[in-house]
C-alpha cells in the first residue's frame, strides 16, 4: 500500500515539509485507510452476525425473566441467612444453658422456652437479654433451680425406665445373697 505522499507526487503534487504534519494530522481526523475499512467492515459484519442470533428475542420477556431471577436469588439468599442465624442463636442457646443447672429436664425447657419468647437477636455470639429472662424465670420459678451450695446434689432430670421401681429406701430382698438377706433382716 502507497502512502498519500508517494501517491500525490505521482500526480506532480507535494505537500511542503513545513505543512506535510498539517496535512498528515487533517488527513487522518477526515480520511480512513484502506486497511481501517477492512478491518471496520469486518467488525461491522461480526456485529451484524450476532444481533442475528437475537431476531425474535422478546427484550421484554428477557428483563421480566431477569428480575424474576434476580428476587430469587435475593430471597434464597434471605433464606439462608434466615438459616444460619437461627443455627447460631441454637448454637449460642444451648452453651449459655448447660452453662447453668436445672432442678430437671423440664426446667430446662421451660427456661429454654422462656428465652426463646423473650430473646431472639444474638450479638457477637451472645444473646442479647439471656440473663435477664432466666432471672425472671428464676424469681417465678424458684424450684426450677437448685438452692444455693446444692449444686452437687443428685437431680433426676431423665424419666425412669420403663417397668422401673421409685426407691424406697428399702432393699429388695428377693436379689440378696442369703448372709445379705440375714443382715437386712436384722435391721
Amino acid at each position: 500500500m502507497k502512502h498519500i505522499h508517494d501517491i500525490l507526487s505521482g500526480y506532480g503534487l507535494t505537500v511542503p515539509e513545513d505543512r506535510r504534519a498539517d496535512f498528515d494530522r487533517e488527513l487522518g481526523e477526515n480520511y480512513a485507510t484502506a486497511e481501517a475499512m477492512a478491518g471496520l467492515q469486518t467488525q461491522l459484519k461480526t456485529a451484524t452476525d450476532g444481533l442475528k442470533a437475537f431476531e425474535g428475542v422478546d427484550v421484554n420477556a428477557l428483563n421480566g425473566r431477569i428480575t424474576q431471577l434476580t428476587n430469587d436469588l435475593a430471597a434464597q439468599a434471605a433464606a439462608h441467612k434466615k438459616q444460619l442465624d437461627e443455627r447460631d442463636f441454637n448454637d449460642a442457646l444451648k452453651t449459655e444453658l448447660d452453662k447453668l443447672t436445672f432442678t430437671s429436664l423440664g426446667a430446662r425447657k421451660a427456661v429454654e422456652a422462656e428465652v426463646r419468647a423473650k430473646c431472639s437477636k444474638l450479638t457477637d455470639g451472645k444473646i442479647i437479654g439471656f440473663n435477664d429472662a432466666v432471672e425472671a424465670y428464676r424469681k417465678a420459678d424458684p424450684a426450677a433451680f437448685p438452692e444455693p451450695g446444692a449444686e452437687n446434689r443428685p437431680y433426676f432430670t431423665a424419666p425412669a425406665a420403663a417397668g422401673a421401681k421409685a426407691p424406697t429406701g428399702k432393699p429388695d430382698l428377693g436379689s440378696l445373697s442369703m448372709a445379705d438377706y440375714i443382715k437386712a433382716r436384722r435391721k
